[in-house]
């Protein structure tokens, strides 16, 4: 692995107003998803990276430029927020994508909410999941609605 570790990284791109630290649960995008990847975690197939595993006072853009330089995946939580940001868009893609011509590193979208398809030929151009079209926002999953199946509390991590 690029990390110097036995387990792959995967490195998490998204946008803060996707974890909003006051909003309610079903507006956590960043918690779903880690929340669903746990257990694979726990079972040591891979660790995850982001932002806010970063400690204190420490130089976050530098940080985040090395963390994505030795990610061996990007996951992209894509949103129409992750979408608009600058930082995300500019900084996170780019670097992946530049990696890309040189090195085999995935960037794995995944659809939060719907947005402008049009807008952003270069997305549509990847394996988006969920398949059809669909969002996570969309979805009903293991027959439950969306804000049943968010049950889980920031500190059960």
């Amino acid at each position: 692995m690029g990390n110097g570790t036995t387990k792959p990284v995967i490195f998490i791109s998204y946008s803060h107003k996707d974890e909003p630290k006051d909003g309610p649960d079903d507006e956590k995008w960043l918690s779903y998803v880690q929340y669903h990847l746990a257990p694979a975690v726990k079972s040591a197939l891979f660790e995850l990276w982001v932002d806010e595993d970063m400690p204190g006072g420490y130089r976050w853009k530098a940080t985040i430029a090395a963390k994505l330089n030795a990610c061996d995946v990007c996951v992209l939580l894509v949103s129409p927020n992750s979408l608009a940001s600058d930082y995300v868009i500019d900084v996170e893609v780019k670097t992946i994508t530049e990696r890309q011509k040189k090195e085999d590193v995935p960037l794995f979208p995944i659809v939060l909410k719907p947005f402008a398809t049009k807008t952003v030929p270069w997305l549509m151009e990847l394996n988006l999941r969920p398949p059809n079209g669909e969002s996570l926002w969309d979805l009903e999953l293991d027959g439950c609605d969306r804000k049943r199946d968010r049950r889980y509390r920031r500190k059960d991590r």
